[in-house]
């Protein structure tokens, strides 16, 4: 019982942590789009 709470406990943790990347990543992007946008005509987003 007790290991199942701990695994449980860390699923929801690595949850978290793969949201809080996600949401950097995300906003590395954007970023990185807005000056691809204003620098260069060229995209160089895949």
């Amino acid at each position: 019982m007790v290991a199942l709470i701990l695994a449980l406990a860390g699923v929801a943790r690595w949850a978290e942590i793969a949201a809080d990347i996600d949401a950097a990543l995300r906003a590395l992007a954007n970023a990185k789009i807005h000056s691809n946008a204003t620098h260069s005509s060229i995209s160089t987003v895949s």
